[in-house]
Order: C-alpha cells, then sequence, then structure tokens
C-alpha cells in the first residue's frame, strides 16, 4: 500500500464507530422482527422489546458520542476526507 492510500483511508476510531452503529442497527432490525414474530402474552416478546430498547440507547450513546470527540475535526483536516457539515448532519438526522 502506497503512501497516498494509506492517508485515504479513516483512522481506527472513525472504523470502529462505523461498524459500532452498523451492528446496533442489525440488531435492532433483528431484535424488532423476532418481538414481532413471537405470540401475544409470551415471556420472549417482552425480552425482544427490552432488548430492542437496550440497542436503541446504545445507539443513540455511541451516535451523539462521535460528536463530543475532538478526532472528527483532526480526521477531516488531516486528510481532506470531510464533507460538508450540512450534509454531514443532515444523514445523520436520518438515522
Amino acid at each position: 500500500m502506497n503512501a497516498n492510500a494509506a492517508l485515504a483511508r479513516y483512522g481506527l476510531v472513525a472504523q470502529t464507530f462505523h461498524w459500532c452503529v452498523v451492528l446496533l442497527l442489525i440488531g435492532l432490525f433483528v431484535s424488532n422482527s423476532l418481538r414481532e414474530s413471537a405470540p401475544e402474552n409470551e415471556d420472549w416478546r417482552l425480552f425482544w422489546l427490552n432488548l430492542h430498547m437496550s440497542l436503541g440507547f446504545l445507539l443513540c450513546l455511541v451516535d451523539r458520542s462521535k460528536f463530543s470527540g475532538c478526532w472528527i475535526r483532526r480526521t477531516r483536516n488531516e486528510y481532506g476526507m470531510g464533507v460538508s457539515p450540512t450534509l454531514f448532519l443532515s444523514l445523520y438526522c436520518l438515522i
């Protein structure tokens, strides 16, 4: 890998946040699907609902913690890979 290709990649922290969000979103979809498929008045239905709410709360924490770190500005300025702030915030509003 040459030096330019190494600089074109996001850092370890950004990649970790990205994959945490991806895994949490998959978990949210799976837990909701399993909750919907469980019979009414079943203990498993409550379990999947609690898991779904916990994963949603974790997703909110992970998403908000991305904004608290100054590593975002460092990465954007250092590698020149940033997008406009308007696009950046609008994409997160979609989540």
